[in-house]
């Protein structure tokens, strides 16, 4: 091992034992790895003494294997400076059992009552976990139920956490209860030279993570992998892989696997497959990704993979954000409650900029945000598909598209029909009571205005309804839904090619715009498909 030193504030000194300050992450005893045979015996060491902070500067010669004990934090001098070959990186919290609750929790309480005292205290984080296939969404089997909470206060049998559950439990032999024994660990200010084959970094069961300042390459499987933690700060960190996809199709930047409370700020990742990726892992307390931020960065992917976007969700998810992300290779929205403002949103190398799957909701609002085509799209998707199939049970949804620019430039569709936005109901299964709002938007498109091309196209196949209300109004570019349109009567206001004939509310208004064929300006006075020239 080279001679790795210990960082004071602006000097390097070969110093050990110096102390951090209170309250920040992985501060108490500081050392430095120039200090002992190996980086795992200076990892022990720091951990032996009560946990801190272990500083890298001149990298091991070999490739390192490192398991980071509870408590220890990895910081370099900069991700400029400090270069290390890494193997793989790993470290694991475990779980403990919890007797069951005592009875049904309703969503949105903040009081858990169990079957017997837990031995839990204030600031433990506890897990509830259901272990039905398919509970959270039955897209597939391991999307259970459940989700973290921090305790913040315990009487007895009654246990009172810090935020309101997201759902409804009840206790019994499908509910597991546990108490998380976390690892919080740490990396920062480091450039990572990964290895083909491994997760370069893979955190299970993690607290109060940190990444900062870290740049990573060279792994085909994922550079940062985080599974079941709770709490994770990810700011300054590049992920970059040019290799080529494996089966079965990993090749990420960040995997978040059932996580919760995570903040992703400026961050620049580029990989084969997904730049970030929200999935699942079949483990237990697997529960699903939630209270996720993500903001002002750029991620992105390589894949040319018909429906693969450098950003992608999975349905395990919700209560996840997006603001003022560059995602050049498109958007995979997934699950429920999402929300993507500021965002400019680019064609993956497929085609069409947004793929939506395993929608489990409609609470999904874009507003704001650029959307552009770079390249043709599949005819049979469109620019942006929403596509709402068996999995999307949930009612009473809110989807918005508000004040977003949707740009063809010189591309457009590979086949006959052109719909920069695209939303299908495909099953009967779609829950009823959801509303759409498509307002505000402009849609621009190079292709000649005709017979299905669309600047939005809501339609239902298979049984479907999904939407018992639709407003379209202010939007720019050729808006009419065609005649696949649900049967709901629409409340809209614009213009596009042809007659109108599709179902309208009671004063809408259509304005014909054929050109040699001249215009007219329709009312529709029944709410029915009947329209009057004005």
């Amino acid at each position: 091992m080279g001679v790795l030193n210990v960082w004071t504030g602006t000097e390097w000194e070969p110093v050990q034992g110096l102390k951090g300050n209170p309250g920040e992450p992985g501060a108490g005893f500081t050392a430095s790895a120039s200090h002992y045979p190996t980086l795992q015996d200076a990892a022990d060491d720091v951990a032996a003494k009560g946990g801190g902070k272990l500083y890298i500067d001149e990298a091991p010669a070999e490739p390192v294997i490192l398991d980071v004990p509870d408590g220890v934090y990895l910081l370099g001098r900069g991700s400029g400076a400090t270069v290390m070959d890494v193997e793989r990186i790993t470290s694991s919290g475990s779980l403990t059992d919890l007797p069951t609750l005592a009875g049904t929790v309703a969503r949105h309480s903040r009081t858990l009552t169990f079957a017997a005292a837990p031995a839990v205290v204030p600031g433990d984080v506890i897990v509830l976990h259901s272990t039905i296939d398919g509970s959270f969404n039955t897209a597939r089997p391991y999307y259970r139920a459940g989700e973290f909470c921090r305790v913040i206060g315990v009487s007895g049998s009654t246990v009172t956490v810090s935020r309101p559950l997201y759902d409804t439990y009840t206790g019994g032999a499908t509910l597991k209860v546990y108490k998380v024994n976390p690892v919080r660990t740490g990396i920062s200010g480091m450039t990572l030279r990964c290895t083909p084959g491994e997760h370069a970094v893979r955190i299970n069961l993690g607290m109060d993570l940190t990444f900062d300042d870290v740049v990573l390459s060279g792994t085909d499987v994922s550079h940062i992998t985080l599974s079941r933690c709770y709490n994770i700060g990810i700011r300054g960190v590049t992920a970059f892989d040019v290799n080529p996809e494996t089966v079965p199709g990993l090749n990420y930047g960040i995997m978040m696997l059932n996580c919760q409370r995570v903040r992703i700020a400026d961050c620049d990742l580029e990989t084969r497959r997904h730049g970030l990726t929200m999935g699942g892992d079949n483990s237990p307390a697997s529960v699903p990704n939630r209270d996720i931020l993500v903001s002002d960065g750029r991620i992105s992917g390589l894949s040319s993979v018909a429906g693969v976007c450098g950003c992608n969700m999975h349905g395990n998810s919700e209560d996840v954000h997006f603001r003022n992300v560059l995602m050049p290779a498109g958007f995979n929205p997934s699950g429920d409650d999402v929300t993507v403002r500021g965002c400019e949103i680019e064609s993956a190398p497929w085609g069409s900029f947004m793929s939506a799957m395993e929608m489990l909701g409609t609470n999904f609002t874009f507003e704001g945000n650029t959307f552009r085509l770079t390249r043709n799209f599949p005819n049979v998707r469109g620019g942006g598909y929403m596509l709402l199939d068996a999995d999307c049970v949930r009612s009473r949804g809110l989807m918005r598209f508000l004040n977003n620019t949707f740009e063809s430039g010189p591309y457009g569709s590979d086949g006959a029909a052109h719909y920069m936005l695209h939303i299908l109901v495909n099953h009967e299964n779609v829950a009823g009571n959801n509303v759409l709002e498509i307002k505000g938007n402009s849609f621009r498109t190079s292709q000649a205005v005709g017979a299905n091309h669309y600047g939005a196209r809501v339609r239902t196949a298979n049984g479907g309804t999904g939407f018992d209300q639709i407003t379209v109004t202010g939007n720019t570019g050729n808006m009419p839904v065609g005649t696949q349109a649900t049967p709901v009567p629409m409340r809209f206001e614009g213009e596009g090619f042809g007659a109108p004939a599709f179902v309208a509310a009671k004063g809408s208004r259509y304005f014909r715009k054929d050109g040699g064929a001249g215009t007219t300006l329709y009312i529709n006075e029944t709410g029915t498909s009947t329209w009057r020239a004005v």
